[in-house]
């Protein structure tokens, strides 16, 4: 950031080789002789120059008009800046790469050229997570971007730059990319003696030739033909001047040059034809240049023939061909064919011309280009003109193991009042979950059947064929899928056969046909809850809750078998249902199945006796009273307390303490592999781990620590855990959205600012860990990257004017889809483009670094806090001190309503005492100004002062 100073160390001041010193080593020119550039001369030159007409006024050239132009000074004039010829520049060593630093970029490190960096001294070590944050924040804008990946695969953390004053190279700062080549500018080889070339030629040393005697050959006449001699007499010139005019007085004045006829006189030029001297000698050269000549020739072209040629079909023989057409091969290759084939002539076309063949290669993000998608695109819509039309979706699921399935919960929109005065037409019209698959988005595969509606419902993790839910009157409904997997699993058959009829326009009215599958297992209304169920998870194996509320590993089931909910609708306690029949006695003595049995009679028995195994209460807030659930998240910490025990093992020393702290903690305290994030109805979050005790006076299982926070002004609508780190939760709530990291007690990493509308869900990528979606009440949807920006949203785009209900992410094959639900009964399946769905390599660990900044920063301010608040009571604790020399005023006797002579008395004696200390004050005031002016006090007034002190 501009204003703070990057991590920089400076080098050992090693001088590096420049091109001075091999100027040092040249021979030295002559002084007499200048170098002047016509463009940089000194402007006084310049005018004398003019003015002068070639004239210098220096007083060097006084005196001598006699000297001919051999004799005065060379000058060596320099071409002009555009007629200078291009320099080349030396190729950089192996390692070395060119760099130009802005001034901005040299403040931002302080590296500014010739102040912090010199001639003398030009090598600076940059810390490379300085130079890395630098490309992060100003991105494209970076001078040291063009080397991002110099810069990320150098091995050590300091990295060198080096300030290039005589751009060397070109720039004016290089960078060393390699060790080898930081060594050989921190510490340059000391020059060695060339090894021997057992191949070098040996030295022979230069014989200068010596004069040889003159041997005339006829050049001689050749001389004398071009000596030029003398032949017309010289002219000479006699100047005289009269006798009169030697030695007289000169009186020179100014005068105008216009004044009169005789102040100036005119020399023109004249050209006499008489004295015309005609040119005798010409220069002529002569080049002789070889004759050319243009021919041509065209050569025969001969047309290659074939040997052979082959004008029939060469077939197999009868029997040939019997055995291919009865062989298996043959026979699973039609098989194999035939569908692909009929679709191929039905739809009139032989390959796919809508596939994207962007995706099938699988660039990655460094091969993407402005020009490729940056936006959600819509995939597919759904929405039931009969079922779902005019209905809120209040939540979807995705199912585990059909690829494409999604159902959805559509309930009436209507207020508390509204429905109670509704509730005729409310109880006629049948409540339904709607299974859709993507590939048929007319109509549903199933509709599942609840007593009410359905606020949430959710597919087991282990058998998706069970999916549990809850309803509006508090009750828990379980249906069984089992026997329409078929129905909801659409084969290719069956995707061909749909087209075929919508082809020939065969399709049936299917309104009633469409399977309804009525609940297996419900609650009794007694055994529910008071209120709406607001959110409901299935407890992943091995561990489930006992009756006393305890995490335990469950040992009689295979970790195949998931069987346990937890639930919660706008009260203080959750409730833990098992699917199976808790009476092992019955199940025993043969009066109902065995335990774990899914047959038709254990759910008859299950259905309307199913009762919680356990109750779970939270503690009161601190003003005493309770919390209202509205959502929560389970979490597996199984393997952080396995690690936690590991190094709780190498440290010996401490288990002495922690026994006595086990032995002080309630009973059921000891560390839960379960913990739970939840969000309440006023805004609250909290977060703990399954760890119980029993209330002594209520007998009532309680949780027995948690931690609350608050940012949120209103309900929690979503609470989202990463895919990718266990322990980042995302909560949206009201008008702004927080993620948290979970051990951190002080405040959340991130905080959005307030929204212009309501947000009211919100999911975690799958593939990208730091970018998480977020649906708003307008209708739109924000893409967040923690890691690109975190004061507004990467992307924000608008699907309808509906508010956005919930938000779920699901892979489809390559294509990660995004499913988004409204109020007005759609279900919208947007595709996510591949910037916002590939990782880059270092991204998780660029997160990592994140969190690790955050955490530390707000333990240190927490820390800081802390001390703050130590002092602060410390101060408090201590008694003001009285200043010395000043008698303390004693304290006056509050009024009464009836003043006494005693009380009368007694406010005289205060007033008296009160005057006589103001008195001694003004004494001793004076005494000590007195001594700072340096006068000296009488004895009386001496005495004085003390009888008044006293």
């Amino acid at each position: 950031m501009p204003g703070k100073t990057k991590g920089v160390k400076k080098s050992p001041n090693k001088k590096k080789k420049t091109p001075e010193k091999s100027a040092e080593k040249s021979p030295k020119k002559s002084p007499n002789k200048k170098k002047v550039s016509p463009g940089n001369s000194p402007k006084k030159g310049n005018k004398g120059a003019k003015k002068g007409r070639g004239r210098s006024k220096s007083p060097k050239n006084k005196g001598k008009r006699g000297r001919s132009k051999s004799q005065e000074e060379p000058v060596q004039a320099q071409p002009q800046n555009g007629a200078q010829e291009a320099k080349v520049l030396p190729e950089p060593p192996p390692g070395v790469v060119p760099l130009f630093l802005t001034t901005q970029t040299q403040q931002i490190f302080q590296i500014l050229a010739d102040v912090n960096v010199t001639r003398e001294s030009p090598n600076v070590l940059l810390d490379k997570n300085a130079l890395l944050e630098d490309i992060n924040q100003r991105k494209a804008i970076s001078d040291f971007f063009p080397i991002n990946e110099v810069i990320v695969a150098y091995p050590s953390d300091e990295f060198l730059v080096v300030y290039d004053a005589d751009f060397l190279y070109g720039e004016n700062f290089f960078a060393c990319a390699t060790e080898e080549a930081k060594t050989n500018v921190l510490f340059p080889p000391d020059e060695e003696e060339e090894e021997e070339d057992p191949f070098a030629l040996p030295d022979i040393p230069y014989i200068p030739p010596e004069p040889k005697p003159w041997q005339n050959l006829g050049s001689d006449m050749e001389v004398v033909d071009e000596t030029v001699f003398e032949c017309r007499p010289k002219v000479k010139l006699t100047i005289m001047k009269s006798r009169r005019h030697f030695a007289e007085k000169c009186n020179f004045s100014n005068r105008d040059a216009d004044a009169g006829k005789d102040t100036y006189q005119e020399c023109l030029p004249n050209y006499e034809r008489r004295n015309v001297v005609c040119q005798k000698e010409l220069d002529k050269g002569t080049q002789a240049v070889p004759a050319e000549e243009v021919k041509s020739i065209q050569t025969e072209y001969r047309k290659p023939l074939r040997q052979w040629s082959q004008y029939v079909a060469r077939e197999l023989s009868e029997e040939d061909k019997g055995d291919v057409m009865e062989s298996d091969v043959i026979d699973q290759f039609v098989k194999d064919v035939t569908p692909v084939m009929e679709a191929a002539l039905q739809q009139n076309e032989i390959i796919d011309v809508f596939r994207n063949d962007w995706v099938k290669l699988n660039p990655s993000r460094s091969m993407m280009t402005a020009q490729q998608d940056s936006y959600l695109k819509e995939y597919q819509s759904f929405q039931d003109l009969h079922y779902s039309k005019d209905k809120q979706i209040i939540c979807d699921d995705w199912h585990t193991t059909i690829p494409g399935l999604v159902g959805v919960s559509c309930v009436e929109q209507m207020s508390f009042d509204v429905r109670l005065r509704n509730m005729s037409r409310i109880m006629i019209v049948p409540s339904l979950v709607l299974l859709w698959n993507y590939q048929d988005p007319i109509h549903p595969r199933l509709l599942l059947e609840a007593p009410d509606d359905c606020f949430i419902f959710r597919f087991n993790p282990v058998n998706p064929n069970l999916v549990a839910g809850g309803c509006m009157s508090g009750r828990i409904v379980l249906w069984d899928l089992t026997q329409y997997y078929g129905k909801l699993a659409m084969t290719e058959s069956t995707i061909q056969i749909k087209k075929l009829a919508f082809l020939s326009n065969l399709v049936e009215d299917t309104e009633g046909k469409i399977p309804v599958v009525q609940p297996v297992a419900t609650t009794h209304t007694d055994f529910g809850h008071p209120s709406c169920v607001t959110d409901l998870q299935w407890l992943l194996p091995p561990y489930i809750i006992d009756k006393q509320g305890k995490v335990i590993e469950d040992t009689t089931k295979s970790d195949e078998e998931c069987h346990q909910i937890m639930s919660c609708a706008g009260d203080d306690y959750f409730f833990v249902w098992d699917i199976f029949v808790q009476n092992t006695r019955r199940a025993h003595l043969g009066v109902i199945p065995d335990v774990g049995s899914t047959e038709i009679g254990h759910w008859q028995l299950l259905d309307h006796n199913w009762r919680p195994v356990v109750r779970i209460n939270l503690p009161n807030r601190s003003d005493g009273t309770p919390y209202s659930l509205n959502q929560f998240r389970v979490r597996c910490i199984a393997k952080e307390l396995k690690d936690d025990e590991g190094e709780e093992a190498e440290e010996p020393e401490e288990t002495e303490q922690k026994e006595q702290v086990a032995q002080e903690a309630p009973e059921g305290a000891a560390k839960s592999p379960l913990s739970l994030y939840a969000g309440t109805q006023a805004g609250e979050i909290l977060f703990f781990d399954l760890r119980v005790k029993r209330d002594s006076d209520t007998n009532k299982t309680i949780v027995c620590e948690l931690e609350e926070q608050q940012i949120h002004a209103e309900p929690i609508r979503s609470i989202c855990i990463s895919p990718f780190f266990d322990d980042l939760v995302l909560t949206v709530g009201g008008f702004r959205f927080a993620v948290w990291k979970v051990g951190i007690k002080h405040k959340p990493l991130m905080v959005s600012a307030q929204a212009p509308s309501r947000r009211t869900s919100g999911v975690w990528s799958l593939t990208r860990p730091s970018v998480f979606f977020i649906g708003r009440q307008q209708g739109s949807i924000e893409v967040w990257d923690m890691l690109d920006r975190a004061q507004e949203a990467l992307l924000t785009q608008s699907l309808s004017g509906v508010e956005v209900t919930t938000l779920s992410l699901r892979k489809l094959g390559r294509r990660q889809v995004l499913s988004v639900s409204d109020n007005s009964g759609n279900l919208h399946l947007l595709e996510v483009p591949l910037i916002l769905s590939q990782m880059e390599g270092d991204e998780m660990k660029m997160l990592e670094n994140l969190f690790a900044r955050e955490t530390l920063r707000q333990e240190t301010e927490a820390k800081n806090k802390e001390e703050e608040r130590k002092n602060a009571e410390e101060e408090d604790k201590e008694p003001a001190s009285a200043p010395e020399n000043v008698t303390s005023l004693p304290p006056v006797p509050p009024q009464r309503g009836v003043q006494t002579p005693e009380d009368l008395a007694q406010m005289a004696e205060v007033e008296y005492e009160s005057k006589s200390v103001y008195e001694s004050y003004l004494l001793f005031e004076k005494k000590m100004l007195d001594k700072l002016e340096g006068k000296e006090t009488s004895d009386i007034d001496i005495t004085a002062l003390q009888s008044a002190e006293k």
